[in-house]
């Protein structure tokens, strides 16, 4: 998946609130992980795998 997919359903978890499994924890961590990709447009790989994987436990994305 490509980071910008990745962002996409990071932005879509987190800004409808679509989720309610999503702790308040996870919220945080997703939106910093956003606007650092704005910011910089990349990510590190332990920031992408890590949002990977909140999002497939609560998107269910594979």
């Amino acid at each position: 998946m490509k980071e910008s997919e990745l962002i996409a359903h990071a932005e879509n978890a987190t800004l409808w609130k679509k989720y309610p499994t999503l702790t308040n924890w996870e919220v945080r961590f997703l939106n910093n992980i956003i606007t650092s990709y704005r910011q910089w447009n990349n990510i590190s790989p332990k920031q992408k795998a890590a949002t990977f994987k909140i999002l497939q436990r609560v998107c269910e994305i594979k």
